[in-house]
Protein backbone atom coordinates (compact mmCIF):
# COMPACT_ATOMS: atom_id res chain seq x y z
CA UNK A 1 0.00 0.00 0.00
CA UNK A 2 1.23 3.56 -0.97
CA UNK A 3 2.20 5.85 2.03
CA UNK A 4 0.23 8.59 2.96
CA UNK A 5 2.61 11.18 1.65
CA UNK A 6 2.73 9.74 -1.85
CA UNK A 7 -0.85 9.22 -1.92
CA UNK A 8 -1.69 12.76 -1.08
CA UNK A 9 0.59 13.71 -3.74
CA UNK A 10 -0.99 11.99 -6.65
CA UNK A 11 -4.21 13.28 -5.36
CA UNK A 12 -3.17 16.98 -5.46
CA UNK A 13 -1.51 16.08 -8.84
CA UNK A 14 -4.58 14.59 -10.35
CA UNK A 15 -6.57 17.77 -8.66
CA UNK A 16 -4.68 19.91 -10.80
CA UNK A 17 -5.02 18.25 -13.58
CA UNK A 18 -8.66 17.98 -13.49
CA UNK A 19 -8.57 21.27 -12.65
CA UNK A 20 -6.64 22.30 -16.00
CA UNK A 21 -9.29 20.12 -18.30
CA UNK A 22 -12.55 21.33 -16.60
CA UNK A 23 -11.92 24.70 -17.27
CA UNK A 24 -10.46 23.54 -20.99
CA UNK A 25 -13.73 21.91 -21.63
CA UNK A 26 -15.11 24.53 -20.69
CA UNK A 27 -13.61 26.85 -23.02
CA UNK A 28 -14.56 24.61 -25.83
CA UNK A 29 -17.58 24.08 -24.89
CA UNK A 30 -17.99 28.47 -25.10
CA UNK A 31 -16.13 28.02 -28.26
CA UNK A 32 -18.71 26.04 -29.69
CA UNK A 33 -21.94 27.24 -28.25
CA UNK A 34 -20.35 30.84 -29.89
CA UNK A 35 -19.76 29.16 -33.03
CA UNK A 36 -23.68 27.05 -33.43
CA UNK A 37 -25.56 30.23 -31.91
CA UNK A 38 -28.81 29.19 -31.37
CA UNK A 39 -30.70 26.25 -29.05
CA UNK A 40 -30.67 22.91 -31.47
CA UNK A 41 -29.23 19.68 -32.24
CA UNK A 42 -26.27 19.58 -34.34
CA UNK A 43 -24.53 16.59 -35.81
CA UNK A 44 -20.68 16.60 -35.47
CA UNK A 45 -19.34 13.32 -37.30
CA UNK A 46 -19.43 10.78 -34.95
CA UNK A 47 -21.66 13.03 -32.05
CA UNK A 48 -25.04 15.03 -31.24
CA UNK A 49 -24.43 18.42 -29.74
CA UNK A 50 -27.06 19.67 -27.90
CA UNK A 51 -27.73 23.55 -27.40
CA UNK A 52 -30.09 23.93 -25.11
CA UNK A 53 -31.45 26.60 -23.03
CA UNK A 54 -30.00 27.25 -19.21
CA UNK A 55 -32.38 28.26 -16.50
CA UNK A 56 -33.22 28.11 -13.10
CA UNK A 57 -36.36 28.88 -10.80
CA UNK A 58 -35.32 32.00 -9.41
CA UNK A 59 -37.52 32.63 -5.81
CA UNK A 60 -36.22 36.25 -5.51
CA UNK A 61 -37.48 37.38 -8.99
CA UNK A 62 -40.68 35.36 -8.05
CA UNK A 63 -41.28 37.60 -5.32
CA UNK A 64 -40.66 40.97 -7.19
CA UNK A 65 -42.94 39.66 -10.09
CA UNK A 66 -45.80 38.07 -7.96
CA UNK A 67 -48.49 39.38 -5.21
CA UNK A 68 -47.70 38.31 -1.54
CA UNK A 69 -50.99 36.31 -1.99
CA UNK A 70 -49.83 35.01 -5.42
CA UNK A 71 -46.15 33.90 -4.35
CA UNK A 72 -47.78 32.15 -1.38
CA UNK A 73 -49.05 30.10 -3.44
CA UNK A 74 -45.96 28.81 -4.67
CA UNK A 75 -44.15 28.81 -1.90
CA UNK A 76 -43.60 25.45 0.54
CA UNK A 77 -41.73 25.36 4.06
CA UNK A 78 -38.93 23.74 3.99
CA UNK A 79 -36.63 21.84 6.85
CA UNK A 80 -33.71 23.47 7.40
CA UNK A 81 -30.70 21.58 9.02
CA UNK A 82 -29.42 24.53 10.96
CA UNK A 83 -32.75 25.12 12.69
CA UNK A 84 -32.97 21.10 13.74
CA UNK A 85 -29.87 20.96 15.33
CA UNK A 86 -30.94 24.32 16.88
CA UNK A 87 -33.95 23.22 18.01
CA UNK A 88 -33.52 19.42 18.63
CA UNK A 89 -30.01 19.06 19.32
CA UNK A 90 -30.06 15.61 20.92
CA UNK A 91 -31.92 14.25 18.07
CA UNK A 92 -29.77 16.27 15.31
CA UNK A 93 -27.57 12.74 14.67
CA UNK A 94 -30.75 10.86 14.16
CA UNK A 95 -31.71 13.25 10.78
CA UNK A 96 -28.24 12.86 8.97
CA UNK A 97 -27.60 10.90 6.20
CA UNK A 98 -24.14 9.43 6.10
CA UNK A 99 -22.05 8.74 3.23
CA UNK A 100 -18.14 7.96 3.14
CA UNK A 101 -16.04 10.66 4.84
CA UNK A 102 -14.65 13.62 3.00
CA UNK A 103 -11.23 13.38 1.98
CA UNK A 104 -9.37 16.71 0.84
CA UNK A 105 -5.78 17.36 -0.35
CA UNK A 106 -4.50 20.83 -0.11
CA UNK A 107 -0.91 22.00 -0.06
CA UNK A 108 0.68 22.79 3.58
CA UNK A 109 2.20 25.61 2.75
CA UNK A 110 5.14 24.48 4.89
CA UNK A 111 8.25 25.47 3.49
CA UNK A 112 11.04 22.99 3.33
Amino acid sequence: MADREALAEEIARLQQMVEFYEALVKEKKTELREQLGKVGDYEAGNFIVKIQPNTRFNAAKAKAILTAEEFDKISEPVAVGKKAKEVFPEKYEDMLNTFDHKVSVQPSNKED
